[in-house]
């Protein structure tokens, strides 16, 4: 397997649970908002039986809102390295897992009940060795607080870095469809791509 999908709710939490409870060696771990009880529990129960367990949690929304307080408070009282995200993003909204260095979830969805069972959302999971590579090396220098600068041969899209280009450069390539499923459109240059392929064919907006 290189590629597969998670959909939510309907698969809910049980892919994520099953990589955390077969880590043998390490999981990396980067969360908006991490408050779902069976998964804090699966990150603390690998920590216990000697899996090398990271997680950084965004500290606040922009608005100042603080949600990972007490899953924080919990994860270092059993023992697990957590750390805020890296401090020189405004916040840090990305959702990833790297489990024992070969496979990584990139998701949509917090760790949290609601956007578990309630709300529609996906999770990428890969163990192609360039993709789970860059994750790590993502989150090995937001850990470390030094620059990921991943540069015009990622084979990932990132923000901040090379997404507007990548995802405008998406936009201009497609021929006959191009379905879109996003919470907000705000971003000025991504909209004036979106209208210009409107103009030019059927674009399906989900």
């Amino acid at each position: 397997m290189l590629r597969s999908s998670v959909v939510l709710p309907d698969d809910s939490a049980r892919p994520m649970l099953d990589a955390i409870n077969h880590a043998s060696r390490s999981l990396r771990i980067k969360m908006f908002v991490f408050s779902d009880p069976a998964i804090l529990q699966a990150v603390i129960a690998a920590h216990k039986r000697g899996v090398d367990v990271r997680v950084m949690l965004n500290p606040a929304r922009r608005s100042g809102e603080s949600e990972n307080e007490e899953s924080r408070k919990l994860l270092t009282t059993a023992g697990v390295n957590v750390l805020e995200s890296n401090p020189a993003f405004d916040l840090t909204h990305e959702k990833s897992m790297v489990v024992d260095d070969d496979t990584a979830f990139v998701m949509s969805f917090n760790w949290e009940p609601r956007n578990l069972t309630e709300t529609r959302d996906y999770a990428v999971v890969t163990s192609a060795h360039h993709e789970v590579a860059e994750i790590m090396e993502c989150f090995d220098a937001d850990w470390t607080r030094k620059p990921f600068l991943p540069g015009d041969h990622s084979h990932l899209i990132w923000c901040v870095g090379n997404g507007r280009q990548r995802i405008g450069q998406f936009i201009d390539g497609a021929k006959h469809t191009l379905w879109l499923q996003n919470e907000r459109y705000q971003d000025p240059v991504i909209i004036e791509r979106l209208v210009k392929a409107a103009e030019r064919g059927p674009v399906q907006d989900a």
